[in-house]
C-alpha cells in the first residue's frame, strides 16, 4: 500500500505522450413522457447535452486528472465535433494542438440517457486509415516530442489513426530513447506491436485474438502466456468484475477487483493505461502499477458515463483500502 502512495506522488512530475484514436463522447439527457403517433417509439424531451473527451482522448484526460502533463496526437475532421472535442480537452487542460485535421469525420458517439439508463448510442465515424500525409506529419511531430516524455500510450481503437506505419515507429523511437510504452489495441491491429511493456486487452479482445474461449484460470493464464509469446511484451487482461490478471514475463499474477460498486464500465480501459503509463514515468514495476491502475479502475467504474479519477480521489481511495 505504502510503495502505491510513494508512486503516485511522482505523477505530477511526469509527461505522458498519448497517440491514438481520439473521439468526442456527447451526452443526450432526456426525458420521455409520451410515444410518438409516427412509430411505437419513445419521445425523448431533450433537456441538455455535453461532451467529453472520448477513446484516446479520454486517456488524455485521465493522465490529466491525476496530475500528469500530457501531448495528445491524434486526428479530427473538419466539423463541429472537432469544435467540441477540442473545448473539452481544453476544459481539461489539455491542448488539441497536436490534432491533425484530417478528411475524415471527429469520431463521435452520441449516447441518448433518460432517467440514467442509456436508450441509444449513435456513432459517427470512418474506420479508413488516414492518408500518408497525415501519418508523415504525426511520426515528425512524435520524434521531435517523444525525448520530453516518462512514458508512452498507444490508444489503438483501430479507427483508422493508428497505421501499421505509425505503430511500429512509435515503438521503435520508444524502445531507441528507453520510454516505457503501453498499448491498449483492438484484435486485428495486435500485430503491429512487438516489444512494447505493456498490452491491455480485455477478455473478449483476447479471446478474438487467439481464436478461442476463455474459461477458468488455468484457460487465462494459457491465454495470457500466449498473447505475450506473440508480441515479446507484458500482458494485463482486465478481466471485469473478476479483476486483472499480469504475465510479465516471468510470473502471472491475479489481482482481484477493487471496485466497491459498478455502475458503468464506458472508458474504465482508458482510465487502466493512463494510469499504468504515469505509473511506469515514476519508476514502479510492471506488477507495482498494474497494481495502482487496478484500484483507479475500481473507483472510475462506480462513476457515470466516460470518467476520470482525480490524484485526490485515487489517494484517499488507496488510504481507506490500506
Amino acid at each position: 500500500m505504502f510503495f502505491a502512495l510513494k508512486i503516485i506522488e511522482k505523477f505530477s512530475q511526469q509527461q505522458v505522450g498519448v497517440i491514438g484514436d481520439v473521439m468526442l463522447d456527447r451526452y443526450i439527457v432526456g426525458e420521455v413522457e409520451r410515444i410518438s403517433a409516427e412509430a411505437p417509439t419513445p419521445i425523448v424531451l431533450v433537456r441538455k447535452e455535453r461532451f467529453v473527451p472520448g477513446g484516446a482522448a479520454n486517456t488524455a484526460a485521465n493522465i490529466a486528472a491525476l496530475g500528469g502533463a500530457v501531448s495528445l496526437f491524434g486526428a479530427v475532421g473538419r466539423d463541429a465535433a472537432a469544435a467540441h472535442l477540442g473545448d473539452a480537452l481544453r476544459s481539461c487542460g489539455i491542448s488539441p494542438a497536436h490534432l491533425v485535421a484530417s478528411s475524415k469525420p471527429t469520431v463521435e458517439k452520441a449516447r441518448v440517457l433518460v432517467s440514467g439508463h442509456q436508450m441509444l448510442r449513435l456513432d459517427r465515424e470512418d474506420a479508413d486509415y488516414v492518408s500518408r500525409s497525415v501519418e508523415a506529419k504525426v511520426i515528425r511531430a512524435v520524434r521531435l516530442a517523444m525525448p520530453k516524455w516518462g512514458a508512452v500510450v498507444i490508444s489503438d481503437y483501430a479507427k483508422g489513426f493508428v497505421t501499421e506505419e505509425l505503430a511500429r515507429e512509435v515503438v521503435r523511437l520508444a524502445r531507441k530513447l528507453g520510454k516505457p510504452i503501453v498499448v491498449d489495441t483492438k484484435p486485428r491491429h495486435f500485430r503491429f506491436y512487438r516489444r512494447v511493456d505493456l498490452i491491455t486487452p480485455n477478455m473478449r479482445e483476447a479471446e478474438d485474438t487467439i481464436g478461442e474461449k476463455i474459461t477458468g484460470s488455468s484457460a487465462v493464464r494459457a491465454a495470457i502466456q500466449t498473447l505475450s509469446r506473440r508480441s515479446g511484451s507484458g500482458i494485463l487482461l482486465t478481466q471485469g468484475a473478476d479483476g486483472m490478471t499480469l504475465f510479465d514475463g516471468h510470473r502471472v499474477r491475479h489481482l482481484p477487483s477493487a471496485a466497491r460498486e459498478v455502475f458503468d464500465v464506458t472508458g474504465a480501459g482508458d482510465t487502466v493505461v493512463a494510469t499504468l503509463a504515469l505509473g511506469l514515468g515514476s519508476g514502479a514495476t510492471l506488477y507495482e502499477a498494474s497494481w495502482i491502475a487496478n484500484h483507479a479502475a475500481g473507483l472510475v467504474v462506480g462513476k457515470a458515463g466516460t470518467a476520470t479519477v482525480s490524484l485526490s480521489e485515487l489517494t484517499s481511495f488507496l488510504k481507506g483500502n490500506a
